[in-house]
């Protein structure tokens, strides 16, 4: 790959002659840059360092994963860029450039940018001071970092003395889950040489261009750059709601119904109570709902508050309810669950009772609604799809989101009339049957 040269051969009869021709050097300037994660917080990522192998061709490729690595809002992410001579004289990376996509910021005053020496520079190309301006940052870090030589008599080797010989930095940037664009919550991180330098032995400068790439232009398949690849995880807590059993007291007597609904019924069932007209005074409703709460999310967290809106017509008992509290004239609030850490994919339940207000005329429909009124995780991510305590009972349906959610009840007065108008009913069909049956029997 580095050298030419020839040996000739020359037989006759039995006199061989040969001929060698010494090999001369190529002279190849060519610098390649790869990127890779090599650390997500205080947590080393050891397996996307690029392994050089030569292929069929004696050409030298790097093997190493470029699948988006898992993070999270607020994670610093650690990328090392390393630059390898892959050519047959001295160089220098004398500048590096490594983009800022949406979804990441620069941190200056980070210690390992700082030792680095990356500059910032806004869209304009101007250097600044601000992050929030930054799409692009520099260092010239490497430019006294003599890169040797790759030997092509000698084997790969990932250990000093390195072949290919290669020099790094290294970046950390903070994952901010509010500036994302990207639909898929993939971020992608560029970067590439922007100024190289080919010497020869002495040190002085050699008029030559990289042999495949050209620096400070991205230009797809060049080697003098690299990317790389995070993805974003979301938070996401959900809530269900639903009525489990019916608890009517009469006269003492008390009769519980379970619903046997479950919080995927789609539509919303109802739950249905009917009081006999003559024992209102003398009857004690009560309905008890079920919260559960369901992490459908990738990162781990807490619905550390759960509040519920109390409707018209039934009322809280605080003694049926020991993990509530009053929070307004129609609002409840619990906590019970703060101390639960939902995984992904994970759920806790809570329960709530409600008691009906005995009255001829606090009848019909009565919708409850709960919602996730605070949560939790220590990425400080937002849910993805959700805006905690948001609730207005007023025209519910329209801002219904996936943290909340409604749970429906009916009451009904019973008369009596009913079941004198259905014996009726049911004693004129069987005489109508009778007659039917008389009928086709003597007309046959």
């Amino acid at each position: 790959m580095s050298f030419y040269g020839a040996e000739v051969i020359c037989e006759k009869g039995t006199d061989v002659i040969t001929i060698i021709i010494p090999n001369e050097k190529l002279t190849i300037f060519d610098l390649a840059l790869r990127k890779f994660i090599t650390s997500v917080n205080d947590e080393a990522v050891t397996t996307r360092i690029p392994q050089p192998t030569l292929d069929e061709n004696g050409e030298i490729k790097y093997e190493h994963d470029k699948t988006p690595l898992l993070v999270a809002n607020s994670d610093l992410v650690t990328y090392t860029i390393r630059v390898y001579n892959e050519g047959t004289v001295l160089g220098y990376a004398t500048e590096i450039a490594d983009d800022i996509p949406d979804g990441v910021i620069f941190l200056p005053t980070n210690e390992t940018n700082v030792q680095y020496g990356w500059k910032m520079y806004d869209a304009s190309g101007n250097e600044t001071a601000d992050p929030t301006q930054a799409v692009e940052i520099r260092t010239d870090y490497l430019k006294d970092e003599l890169l040797q030589p790759f030997d092509s008599t000698k084997a790969i080797s990932t250990t000093e003395p390195y072949n290919p010989d290669y020099a790094e930095v290294k970046v950390v940037f903070q994952v901010v889950e509010q500036n994302i664009t990207s639909a898929d919550r993939i971020i992608t991180n560029k970067a590439h040489i922007t100024a190289d330098k080919a010497v020869d032995e002495d040190g002085n400068e050699i008029d030559i261009d990289d042999d495949d790439s050209i620096p400070n232009e991205w230009n797809e398949g060049e080697d003098d750059q690299d990317v790389e690849h995070i993805y974003v995880k979301y938070f996401d807590l959900a809530l269900l709601k639903w009525v489990t059993k019916t608890i009517v007291t009469v006269d003492g007597v008390t009769v519980i119904t379970e619903t046997g609904f479950t919080p995927e019924d789609d539509p919303e069932p109802v739950a249905k109570v009917v009081i006999d007209k003559k024992k209102i005074d003398s009857t004690v409703v009560k309905f008890v709902y079920r919260i559960r709460i369901i992490n459908q999310g990738e990162i781990a967290g807490y619905a550390t508050e759960i509040t519920d809106y109390i409707p018209a017509g039934l009322t809280f008992v605080q003694e049926d309810n020991p993990l509530w509290t009053k929070t307004g004239d129609n609002t409840i609030a619990t906590r019970a669950l703060e101390g639960t850490l939902l995984q992904p994919g994970e759920s806790a339940e809570v329960e709530v009772i409600f008691t009906w207000i005995n009255g001829s005329d606090n009848l019909g429909l009565k919708t409850n609604i709960a919602e996730i009124s605070e949560d939790y995780n220590d990425k400080d991510a937002p849910d993805i799809d959700s805006v905690p305590d948001n609730v207005k009972p007023d025209g519910y349906d329209e801002q219904q989101e996936d943290d909340d959610d409604k749970a429906l009840v009916i009451l009904e007065i019973h008369t009596g009339a009913f079941e004198d108008y259905a014996g009726i009913t049911l004693t004129v069909l069987i005489c109508l049957a009778i007659g039917i049956g008389l009928i086709k029997k003597f007309v046959i």
